[in-house]
């Protein structure tokens, strides 16, 4: 069985889902996998539609973070039974459109380090960044969205099923740039 893992991608036109209340960014920032639903306090945003050059296109699924997806009904209808199996689907105060944010509460040590190009801080050895995947296959079977402990704060990943699920529901500007793919020994 093959198996893909993809990012959200943030295309320079879409549409960004902006913190208005400053008081949210240091609990956004550390979404690492602890469920939040019996403390959220949906935070105000609003949908940003232009830049300083051009007008910014509509998205069923608009940009906040690599660590999040932020959904609009469109996409929480495409979606959500497919998310809500590795996380939890928190509401949003936006008065421009109903909107979701999808906190991944699955974190999986499934980084294949040694095969993977990491790039570490000098001090402390933790990694920084990756800049080539490898993940241990095994440990994803059945899982659509998930973290990693190395990045569970700035980085979420997702499989095949939710990106096959958003293209059937055709959803507007919500695309996935595929990271890895590997071979399940249960092909």
């Amino acid at each position: 069985m093959k198996l893909q893992v993809f990012q959200a991608a943030t295309p320079e036109s879409q549409e960004w889902v902006i913190l208005l209340d400053e008081s949210f960014r240091e609990t956004l920032m550390n979404l690492d996998g602890r469920p939040q639903r019996y403390t959220w306090r949906p935070p105000s945003v609003r949908v940003l539609k232009s830049s300083e050059r051009k007008r910014l296109r509509y998205s069923d699924m608009p940009h906040y973070s690599s660590s999040v997806l932020v959904l609009r009904e469109p996409a929480l209808a495409a979606l959500a039974d497919l998310l809500s199996a590795d996380g939890e689907l928190l509401p949003l105060d936006c008065p421009d459109a109903p909107m979701w944010l999808f906190n991944c509460c699955r974190v999986i040590d499934a980084l294949d380090e040694g095969h993977s190009r990491v790039v570490r801080f000098p001090s402390s050895g933790r990694i920084m960044r990756v800049e080539s995947y490898d993940f241990q296959v095994g440990r994803l079977i059945g899982v659509n969205a998930f973290k990693i402990p190395q990045l569970a704060r700035t980085t979420l990943f997702v499989t095949s099923p939710v990106v096959q699920a958003a293209e059937h529901a055709q959803l507007t500007r919500s695309e996935f740039t595929p990271i890895w793919e590997g071979e399940s020994a249960e092909s």
